[in-house]
């Protein structure tokens, strides 16, 4: 039976060859001498939140084609676009990248200009001819593509202050293509998305269907032997829905093509192994972050991931240099505040946000959920920096997320980097934080 993490097909996507292959690497016989290669990285991402696990496939675009590789050390947590230089070797069609083989010579573009405008999207419907079953009418996916009060267009419409949606490029209300068989055999254990995609579309082109002039497509089959539920250009524009479509995990997948990663949590202990916000020893999940539709929920995106895409424009966001008290407006809408406030610690960051209720649909927290009652703090890389963001549970005492923000009264402190952060009010309109930067305790109420 074929292996269910393995993606062995050459994927022809838009016209561009797109290579998927296991990140695990192998011993390879016959290699040769170490040879430095320069291009630009691509990533394509899968997505199995039920067993929170990410997998990732990597390929280097170099002026010569595109190359699949495999690293003998730490891949990397960016997602694609930045410029690489590799060191390693060659085997087959691979390039196996060589412990600490990995140089950035450009850094990923992100946050230079806001990500605005109707994208054009198909839906492309496909089973096999082993499983000819149709889990989704061509109305239910319109519906939760394009139409629904919550569909993914109306997710993105609201959370970008109106400045993104997805459209169809022949019908007003959306287009999806399909059903369509294709002569190949989905189920059980096999996994061959390559394969699928190029017979989808040789499907759609002798329906009469073009699918050229798309910003996205988004295929979608009953459920595979894949080991995942989405998978995603990041960034791009294809990706593939696994048995489910649904708004959390298609909204995530077109983040990633958008080129948002995900939404993690951090679990911290201090020096004594007590649970704690942050302390010397931490560990990390995926999705953990439930207030993101890039972590395990359908709110909103984090306040970082909205600066990422321009939604929230450089007016702002503040960085904090000083020690003092600062408002942080609501994330949810467009004003004239702070909506973003950071905090330098050292190669990363510290981003505060505040939500408020909004909507019926998605930011719809009653006025007295932990989430609108206190400051949440993520850590992050910068704008520029395509790698996920981690919420940090600052009640690290219970035993949820639900209430990880910073409640009314309550001090944070990152002793390793003498900041403290201690929420003093919360109203409809804002927060008012005091922030330390040289050790001081924050002051009394």
């Amino acid at each position: 039976m074929a292996s269910r993490s393995l993606f062995r097909a050459l994927i022809l996507v838009g016209g561009l060859a797109l290579g998927l292959a296991s990140e695990a690497v192998a011993a390879h016989p016959g290699r040769t001498a170490s040879v430095t290669l320069t291009g630009i990285l691509e990533v394509t991402h899968g997505d199995d939140f039920r067993r929170g696990k990410a997998t990732y496939f990597y390929k280097l675009r170099t002026p010569k084609g595109r190359i699949g590789l495999d690293f003998k050390g730490s891949r990397p947590r960016t997602l694609g676009g930045a410029r690489l230089r590799l060191r390693g070797h060659r085997s087959g069609n691979r390039f196996i990248v060589a412990s600490g083989g990995v140089q950035k010579l450009r850094a990923i573009a992100g946050a230079k200009k806001s990500l605005a405008g109707a994208r054009r999207a198909a839906v492309v419907l496909i089973n096999f001819r082993n499983d000819q079953s149709q889990p989704w009418t061509v109305d239910q996916a319109r519906g939760v593509m394009f139409t629904n009060s919550n569909s993914v267009s109306a997710y993105y419409l609201e959370q970008s202050f109106g400045q993104v949606s997805f459209v169809g490029k022949v019908r007003t209300d959306g287009d999806v293509f399909g059903w369509y068989t294709i002569p190949l055999e989905g189920g059980g254990g096999v996994c061959n998305v390559g394969d699928w995609t190029v017979a989808a579309q040789a499907a759609a082109q002798d329906a009469g269907v073009d699918l050229t002039g798309y910003d996205h497509i988004v295929y979608a089959f009953p459920r595979t032997g894949c080991n995942f539920l989405g998978l995603a250009n990041a960034p791009g524009n294809s990706a593939w829905l696994n048995g489910v479509f649904a708004l959390r995990v298609a909204a995530h997948e077109l983040g990633h093509n958008l080129g948002s990663h995900h939404s993690g949590a951090m679990y911290c202990q201090d020096s004594t192994g007590a649970k704690a916000p942050i302390g010397p020893t931490c560990s990390s999940t995926e999705y953990g972050d439930p207030f993101d539709v890039m972590g395990s929920g359908t709110r909103h995106f984090n306040n970082w991931h909205k600066a990422q895409l321009g939604w929230i424009g450089q007016g702002n966001r503040q960085t904090v240099m000083t020690t003092g008290t600062y408002t942080i407006a609501p994330q949810e809408w467009a004003n004239p505040g702070v909506q973003v406030l950071r905090i330098p610690r050292g190669g990363s960051w510290y981003y505060l946000e505040f939500r408020q209720p909004y909507g019926t649909l998605f930011d719809n927290f009653s006025p007295g959920d932990p989430a609108v009652q206190g400051v949440s703090i993520r850590l992050a890389g910068d704008y520029f920096d395509l790698v996920p963001s981690y919420l940090l549970d600052a009640t690290a005492e219970t035993e949820t997320f639900a209430d990880a923000p910073l409640p009314v009264g309550r001090t944070f402190v990152d002793p390793a980097y003498s900041v403290a952060i201690k929420t003093q009010s919360v109203s409809p309109t804002g927060a008012t934080v005091h922030i330390s930067l040289d050790g001081t305790p924050p002051p009394p109420p």
